[in-house]
């Protein structure tokens, strides 16, 4: 395995004032950390405010060739093993949680960090979807196992309205603070599109399936039937993507009142 390196910079617990003086101030500048890993598994580096030198944070821990991946706002990150995933908290190097996917290559966070979305090669026992959406409660230590064959997947959008309260109930039954609310079938995982598009309020996300585009409510994905609210039918569709939602500011606001 070669060595390679992640990086995010922290700015939990950053309260220093602004320098006056307009000099570099290592103690004003948020934490730089790394993720190394090497042939013997991967360790946290994290920088030391007043040195500015960098100090191992942890252990070096076994993971699988696939990739170390960071929340979008560096909050967090996962480590992908051969059984599943690890889920860490970026500042202080803790495990979180761990959720069973076995093989699992490639994941990524919603923007909100409410959802993980893992993925693995699709294999001829898959029934339901090699791609699942996990919603999962950083808040709560806990461990989830892969999803029963009951868990919501494409063919159950198929299915008749009326069964929401059912879902729901199935839903509540997951272990833990995780659960796999979500599954799709994906040909191969793009790095550079993520399979699941969540707009940055995690209301909606959209996906591409052969011949059309499927706008989902994020909100209701654990429901069996009704969640898509929109389809857009577009003959060898390549990708999609989710357009930022526009925020006004509050200059902008107080101007208009």
């Amino acid at each position: 395995m070669s060595s390679s390196s992640s990086s995010t910079r922290s700015n939990k617990g950053n309260k220093n004032k602004s320098n006056k003086g307009g000099g570099a101030n290592t103690e004003q500048l948020p934490g730089l950390q790394l993720i190394i890993r090497e042939k013997g598994g991967w360790r946290l580096m994290k920088q030391d405010r007043k040195s500015g030198k960098l100090q191992q944070q942890s252990a070096t821990k076994a993971c699988s060739d696939a990739d170390i991946v960071f929340s979008d706002d560096g909050e967090y990150f996962a480590v992908l093993l051969e059984e599943g995933m690890e889920i860490y908290e970026s500042f202080g190097g803790r495990k979180l949680c761990y959720l069973e996917h076995f093989r699992v290559r490639n994941v990524y966070f919603s923007p909100n960090n409410t959802y993980i979305v893992s993925y693995h090669h699709r294999r001829a026992t898959d029934k339901h979807g090699n791609c699942w959406v996990w919603k999962w409660d950083p808040s709560s230590d806990s461990n989830a196992s892969a999803p029963a064959a009951a868990a919501n997947d494409d063919a159950s959008n198929g299915n008749a309205e009326g069964e929401e309260g059912n879902d729901e109930q199935k839903s509540s039954k997951a272990q833990g603070g995780s659960r796999v609310v979500f599954q799709f079938f994906l040909p191969e995982f793009d790095k550079k599109r993520r399979p699941l598009q969540f707009s940055d309020d995690e209301f909606v996300a959209a996906r591409i399936t052969r011949n059309a585009v499927l706008v989902h409510d994020a909100r209701r994905l654990h429901y069996k039937s009704n969640n898509i609210i929109g389809k857009l039918d577009v003959v060898n569709v390549a990708s999609v993507v989710v357009a930022p939602c526009q925020q006004k500011s509050s200059s902008s606001s107080s101007q208009g009142q």
